[in-house]
């Protein structure tokens, strides 16, 4: 190996740079990991627990199929895997750090698939590796409460980001593997990934639709008989989406927040288009995107040197049309149903896609050119290389870290105060026989949203839905925010 390859694999060699880069991970992420144990629910979680309750297991997945959703898959997470349905508010403490390690776990078998030998790795590295792709995530996500904190939107998407990652790596899988018992499980796996996966949401449907429409096509023109096994995949995919399309609780849903100019296609695509370009050039996408390059770069050029994958090769100016154009479908749905911008919880679950997919470009890339005999890509010397490594420190932390470290400084035992005494002041006025319960609202500082978004406790109003589902799940007949305090900080009881 020449001196200028010893020099792009800087970030492997230097035990030192290591150390320093993982504690600085930690560091990065322990904020997160406290700010979990302080968490609590929000009014849908209390609706969606309340539903369960009252309908039972399996009723409350035809009424939600029927009345509002047919996102079967979600309709389970939401129902059966909330801690509430089963009278366990505690359990929120826990399911940020749950969603965490998922991600975590989601980036680990990404690169497990990519450097399937551990190519000069040890398994605790691509651990690391993959906890520090979790902190540029959570830097690059327009909004962590809702990716994290939030138990429904997390849940939605948190878990299709992983379905989709398990999908295609249990394809390859399936595609490699000897005929025997354990191709026969990894198929079974894979058919229940796709199928779950196209029930979570639709951008997560959209992202693996498309891709294994790539897969396909790809398969066709490189005459490789993997076409016929993109092709199951993709009629399983396409059955089990039109089942969950075509439920009547998305019709009752469509009506409710139905506009204008929904359902046009001359104003939806182009907005789709714009709305991709604008994620695409936010500083803090494009500067991920760069900080995952350097990051993965090195890995790269290992793995195809070593392993000379025969699987993923493909020309860069190719993958970046197939990014963008799957970009752009993600929006679709939204303009074309909606007619209105993409939530923020949707917009994570784009840029987990973009992580991803990039992470892959590159190494397809990097498989490309060494196929071709190309000069492999060469990061800059050493000394660039750590004013890089010490800037996106810096980034991160002060971007993602700092705001966390914040929120947990100023916020979060306040907001764990408060919470815990409205629910022993409501248990209190049930127990008096007081069933139209007024509470206080939150008075903590919202503006790091992280453990809780402006707008999401309940209102004034008793009959507002927010207010509804507090008093279903408590059973009350009613519940609201008074104009003058009734919780004081020191007591649970009204003054």
């Amino acid at each position: 190996m020449s001196a200028i390859q010893k020099d792009s694999y800087f970030l492997l060699s230097n035990k030192n740079l290591k150390l320093i880069i993982k504690l600085c991970i930690l560091l990065g992420l322990l904020p997160f990991v406290i700010l979990s144990f302080y968490n609590h629910p929000v009014y849908d979680d209390f609706g969606d627990a309340a539903k369960t309750i009252k309908y039972g297991s399996w009723g409350i997945q035809k009424v939600l199929y029927n009345g509002w959703t047919g996102r079967y898959f979600s309709s389970l997470l939401l129902t059966l895997g909330n801690p509430m349905s089963y009278r366990w508010i505690f359990g929120f403490r826990f399911t940020p750090l749950l969603f965490m390690m998922i991600i975590v776990w989601a980036f680990y078998i990404l690169f497990k698939w990519l450097n399937p030998n551990n190519v000069n790795e040890k398994k605790s590295n691509m651990v690391w590796l993959s906890a520090g792709f979790l902190l540029i995530y959570l830097y690059a996500m327009p909004d962590i409460f809702q990716g994290f904190f939030w138990y429904t939107g997390a849940a939605v998407y948190q878990i299709g980001n992983i379905l989709l990652v398990a999908v295609f790596v249990t394809s390859y899988q399936v595609l490699t593997s000897e005929a025997g018992k354990r191709k026969a499980i990894l198929i079974i796996l894979n058919i229940l990934f796709v199928i779950a996966a196209a029930a979570t949401n639709e951008v997560v449907l959209v992202q693996m639709g498309g891709t294994i429409g790539v897969c396909f096509l790809a398969s066709i023109y490189q005459r490789n008989r993997a076409w016929r096994w993109w092709l199951m995949l993709g009629l399983i995919a396409l059955f089990a989406a039109l089942l969950s399309l075509i439920a009547p609780g998305n019709f009752v849903r469509m009506d409710a927040l139905h506009d204008v100019h929904a359902h046009s296609v001359v104003y939806s695509i182009p907005r789709s288009v714009f709305s991709a370009l604008e994620l695409l050039t936010s500083y803090k996408v494009w500067t991920s995107l760069f900080l995952i390059t350097i990051i993965w770069m090195p890995w790269a050029n290992k793995i195809a040197a070593k392993e000379q994958s025969s699987f993923l090769r493909v020309h860069p100016v190719i993958s970046l049309i197939v990014i963008f154009a799957i970009v752009c479908l993600c929006y679709f749905p939204f303009w074309w149903i909606f007619a209105s911008y993409t939530p923020p919880r949707t917009v994570n679950s784009i840029v987990f896609f973009l992580m991803v997919s990039w992470v892959v470009t590159m190494q397809a890339t990097v498989n490309w050119m060494y196929q071709q005999k190309f000069a492999l890509p060469q990061l800059p010397a050493p000394l660039v290389q750590g004013a890089v490594y010490v800037f996106a420190v810096v980034l991160l932390l002060r971007m993602t870290t700092l705001p966390a470290v914040l929120e947990l400084v100023l916020n979060a035992r306040k907001y764990d105060a408060h919470m815990t005494q409205r629910y022993a002041y409501i248990d209190e006025q049930k127990k008096a026989g007081n069933l139209n319960v007024r509470v206080d609202s939150v008075t903590i500082e919202n503006r790091y949203s992280i453990l809780m978004l402006a707008g999401t406790d309940i209102t004034t109003h008793s009959a507002d839905e927010k207010n509804r589902y507090y008093a279903d799940y408590f059973q009350l007949d009613s519940i609201q925010i008074a104009h003058e305090p009734v919780l004081p900080a020191d007591s649970t009881r009204a003054r």
